[in-house]
């Protein structure tokens, strides 16, 4: 609305009188005619309506993160899943990278099966994916680990089997780094 229609509409609206009548000025037609009262009302809320719309709204945001298992870790995307469960705001992605034998992608339940030939495959992976989200990466692969940490959005955790007890202190290992990561309190 123009400054001077907010001035007519403010004039108008403070008028002495009972009725208004809205007239069309070329040809003097009768446009509207109305309760003062019941327009004042109207125009109120209108304008109330229209002030709560243009206020921001908060939006949540989802934090989107790839968690990719390393050869090594074969069958353990499936358990730190269970493990994780659904987060609210939080979208998870779980890859395993299986090697050889596969041409492509496959989903299987909650998990992504990579094929890999070599490191340059699971390098191009990390890479992918890091553009679209952020990446958890667990190896077990030294010379693997160092130069996956060169790629932007890509937090690389070397967990060496060897210095765990089993396969269940590992998966716990990996489910309390996913939790602080995500912001999730860790369990008791």
């Amino acid at each position: 609305m123009s400054l001077q229609e907010n001035l007519s509409l403010k004039t108008l609206l403070d008028a002495p009188c009972e009725r208004i009548i809205i007239y069309k000025v070329k040809g003097l037609e009768k446009v509207l005619e109305a309760n003062k009262n019941v327009l004042v009302t109207l125009i109120k809320d209108v304008t109330r309506d229209i002030a709560i719309s243009k206020q921001p709204q908060q939006s949540k945001t989802v934090k989107c993160i790839a968690v990719v298992f390393d050869q090594m870790y074969k069958g353990f995307a499936e358990l730190v899943a269970r493990e994780i469960g659904e987060i609210d705001n939080v979208v998870l992605e779980y890859h395993e990278i299986v090697g050889r034998g596969l041409e492509k992608p496959v989903k299987v339940g909650y998990v992504y099966k990579q094929p890999a030939r070599d490191d340059y495959d699971i390098f191009k992976l990390l890479k992918s994916l890091s553009g679209q989200c952020n990446v958890v990466f667990f190896t077990g692969d030294k010379k693997l680990a160092n130069q996956c940490m060169m790629i932007k959005g890509v937090h690389v955790y070397y967990v060496p089997p060897g210095e765990y007890g089993g396969k269940e202190l590992v998966v716990e290992h990996m489910v309390k780094i996913l939790r602080q990561i995500i912001g999730q309190p860790l369990a008791v």
